[in-house]
């Protein structure tokens, strides 16, 4: 039997950018029901990573990486929030907010 496989290699790419880089990772598109909203920093000399990730204004996520790297297995439109995982400081503020929101709503 003989089957065709398409292989890809991953090449090691320097990119200059500005930061803060925004990326937006829409899940719903995956079937689940959460989008998650990122930003890439920087902090002195390290990269900051700060996600927030909601699911249908009932649960937050968030997440604080200090010491950020970017994840050689993702694509480059990915690591720099190109195309479909752009983003905007203000979508990312707006989940913020949703997610700050919720928590107030846990204090009761």
């Amino acid at each position: 039997m003989k089957i065709k496989l398409t292989e890809t290699t991953a090449a090691e790419v320097e990119a200059e950018i500005a930061l803060p880089l925004y990326i937006k990772h829409d899940l719903m598109a995956d079937e689940y029901d959460s989008v998650i909203f990122m930003r890439v920093d920087q902090v002195g000399d390290k990269l900051r990573h700060v996600s927030v990730q909601t699911t249908d204004n009932k649960r937050v996520e968030i997440e604080v990486e200090n010491n950020y790297r970017f994840d050689s297995r993702s694509g480059l439109d990915y690591c720099l929030g190109r195309g479909q995982y752009a983003c905007t400081e203000a979508e990312f503020l707006k989940a913020v907010d949703r997610a700050q929101t919720l928590i107030n709503l846990a204090r009761g």
